[in-house]
């Protein structure tokens, strides 16, 4: 895919066809805002496209008839030089993050009176594109894909003691196998924001938290990123970004991401969203593994064996198809499955269908009806007992020979001989 070239011409920016220290030629301006110019080039030895940042603060920098950049005036030259230095540091603390879903720095270094970062070309459309790109809400399932490579890049970012500062739907690349790319990180431009009178807050409006809105970074930290990252989610299910956080200060109209989701998600997925977008600190999770946890919490279980019977009730007589469906074929039948019948609505006036279900639960509130009639009535009288016979004289038994017992006839032995 061949980039486009940006919407709008620098005319502080290097010309097309500018050789960089001999290895790289410049083909277009990709893009440029506040902290720099992001270019488009050739890396003519290893002959692939690259992207180059250079340091250009347009607050107080100046290009004249040369390539070399400067100081836009000397009261901003310790700015100037301070705000490079950061920018090289932040060259050097992402080329030691090596993982997929991170944007690779290839090299850094310093020229024409500034410095440039060389990183690897992502082939790809923002998430921002790829969001309306869909025409639909996306599925749990499409931003669970997405998300899960996101939080492991920014998890090891956090890991090396460093921030993003700049996360929202355009910082974020798909591929076209559509895994996600971190990129444009944003912390030197924080630190230079936080030192110079003269560049403005890096924020963003919607995705940027309050403690970005302040003159010192000492507030920030991973809950910072996960504010972001949590605001670019909710742009996502609901599809425009929540209210900008000074604006919540004075007055939270904050609408919760169940509310405004434009379609189902995991109960916990939102309300994990609905979190990460807290204005205080203290109320979002301080780190990436404790917003995970929420984040991607399956959701739990129902009991589907289960169902009452006023609801079998009323399926029947509405003509839920929620368990319409053909009968299971027993294990080991060569018989074909039976095409479900269609569904048509009832009509209000139709009558009732009438099955075994209906018939059981009919006799079962008979069978209540009455035990319940019965419960209500008086037990009946019971009659006087009759009066008890004279006891009936009984005739005793002749006495027993003595010399057999009991009287019942002979022993055994007596009755049969003695074998010998």
């Amino acid at each position: 895919m061949q980039p486009k070239p940006a919407s709008n011409t620098n005319l502080l920016a290097l010309p097309d066809g500018t050789e960089l220290v001999g290895d790289y030629r410049i083909k277009r301006v990709l893009g440029a805002g506040g902290f720099g110019i992001t270019y488009l080039a050739d890396e003519m030895a290893l002959a692939r496209l690259v992207t180059i940042k250079e340091y250009f603060p347009a607050d107080f920098a100046a290009r004249r008839s040369t390539s070399d950049a400067s100081p836009r005036s000397q009261d901003c030259a310790e700015d100037y030089k301070w705000g490079l230095e950061r920018f090289i540091e932040e060259a050097q603390t992402l080329a030691r993050f090596v993982h997929p879903n991170i944007v690779r720095v290839y090299r850094y270094f310093r020229a024409n009176n500034t410095g440039y970062m060389v990183l690897h070309f992502e082939e790809g459309g923002s998430f921002k594109a790829w969001l309306k790109g869909l025409k639909r809400a996306p599925r749990q399932n499409e931003l669970d894909k997405i998300l899960n490579p996101l939080l492991d890049a920014l998890e090891m970012v956090h890991g090396g003691a460093f921030l993003h500062r700049d996360i929202a739907p355009d910082n974020i690349i798909i591929r076209k196998d559509g895994s996600p790319v971190l990129i444009d990180f944003g912390s030197a431009r924080g630190e230079i924001a936080s030192h110079s009178k003269t560049v403005s807050a890096l924020v963003k409006p919607g995705y940027s938290p309050y403690e970005q809105y302040a003159t010192t970074s000492r507030q920030q930290g991973p809950w910072t990123d996960i504010y972001a990252l949590g605001a670019t989610l909710y742009h996502a299910v609901s599809g425009k970004r929540p209210p900008d956080a000074p604006s919540r200060m004075v007055n939270d109209e904050y609408v919760t991401a169940r509310a405004v989701a434009l379609s189902s998600y995991r109960p916990t997925f939102l309300a994990a969203i609905d979190k990460s977008l807290r204005l205080e600190i203290g109320e979002r999770p301080q780190s990436v593994a404790q917003w995970r946890e929420q984040l991607l919490a399956p959701e739990p279980k129902r009991d589907r064996g289960r169902l009452s019977l006023s609801r079998a009730l009323e399926r029947l007589r509405t003509g839920d198809p929620a368990r319409s469906g053909p009968p299971p074929r027993r294990q080991g039948s060569t018989e074909p499955l039976s095409q479900a019948p269609s569904l048509v609505p009832v009509p209000p006036d139709a009558p009732q269908p009438k099955g075994q279900l209906l018939d059981f639960i009919d006799a079962l509130k008979k069978r209540r009806s009455g035990l319940a009639a019965k419960k209500a009535s008086p037990p009946p009288a019971r009659p006087s007992p009759a009066p008890a016979p004279p006891p009936a004289s009984v005739s005793r038994p002749a006495p027993a020979d003595p010399q057999f017992g009991l009287g019942y006839g002979p022993p055994p032995e007596a009755a049969s001989g003695s074998a010998m």
